[in-house]
């Protein structure tokens, strides 16, 4: 400390001792060290739960429209339904999702991220609660098909949406964490299948996944 500051070492040892007794450094007697103490950690904490994920988001969601072309959208989990904060559209469609709407989990690749990385008592519980609606020939229909697909979801770390919800759409979706390793959201790219079918939007895999990551980590999320 004494080296990196530049100040003498009884000048240095005050400021700390002041640090400790203010809860913002805590020293261990054993190894001879400080570190950070709680107050400080605390202080960290709620400025990360106090950020706004649709800020915080937005500028990586723009960036993700304008380098893939296509629509993108930013959601949470209600209950049992997703729930769109921002959409950031690259082409007008008649049925697409605005801030406020809603949406099924079963047959959206939103849906699915938002269900596959939750704590497994809580997916049970939301699993429950799902009507398996058919909505296109391509919809999932039941739990046990539905609770398979998640598993994939959660081994590639992302999921795709092929015309389950509308015959007209594919997209694919990931989900975004915070400093607690708790999911936070998720959001997707989608496009129109006479513009980007499924084998295209897998192309986007990989920025989709960056994108995810970046978000991630201004909410404090940090890889195990």
């Amino acid at each position: 400390i004494v080296e990196r500051s530049g100040l003498v070492k009884s000048s240095a040892h005050r400021i700390m001792a002041i640090l400790v007794r203010e809860g913002l450094a805590e020293y261990d007697e054993l190894d001879k060290t400080y570190r950070l103490g709680p107050k400080l950690l605390s202080w960290a904490m709620a400025a990360w739960r106090g950020m706004d994920l649709q800020k915080v988001a937005s500028e990586e969601l723009q960036r993700l429209q304008e380098l893939t072309g296509h629509n993108v959208e930013l959601a949470v989990l209600d209950g049992d339904r997703a729930l769109y904060l921002r959409t950031f559209n690259s082409y007008p469609v008649r049925y697409a999702a605005k801030a406020g709407d809603r949406a099924p989990l079963h047959c959206t690749a939103l849906g699915k991220v938002l269900t596959a990385f939750l704590p497994a008592t809580h997916r049970n519980d939301v699993l429950s609660k799902i009507k398996f609606e058919k909505y296109t020939e391509h919809s999932i229909r039941d739990r046990l098909a539905f609770e398979a697909e998640l598993a994939r979801v959660r081994t590639q770390g992302y999921a795709t949406c092929d015309r389950e919800e509308f015959l007209q759409v594919c997209g694919i979706a990931a989900p975004v964490f915070d400093f607690e390793q708790s999911l936070q959201g998720g959001f997707c790219v989608w496009s129109l299948a006479d513009k980007a079918d499924m084998k295209t939007m897998h192309d986007f895999v990989p920025l989709v996944l960056e994108t995810a990551q970046r978000i991630s980590e201004r909410l404090g999320y940090q890889s195990l």
